[in-house]
């Protein structure tokens, strides 16, 4: 299975099906993410690369993020 994995310091590891997906959770541009994909450097924070395993459970797959009003 084709996944992009996202790794941050404070937030983990999540996985994502889609680049669309990843780039809502991260709140980014995809000229932004390519970029910074391509020259191997983080992105707000986040280190991801795309990888193929089938052995990630399906709950970091996709993660919705909450938003808390104050």
């Amino acid at each position: 299975m084709r996944l992009f994995k996202a790794e941050h310091n404070e937030n983990g590891i999540w996985y994502f099906s889609t680049k669309a997906k990843l780039l809502k959770y991260i709140n980014t541009s995809q000229t932004y993410l390519d970029h910074c994909m391509i020259v191997e450097k983080p992105c707000k924070g986040w280190i991801v690369e795309e990888i193929d395993d089938d052995n990630i459970l399906s709950k970091y797959i996709d993660p919705e993020r909450k938003y808390v009003e104050n």
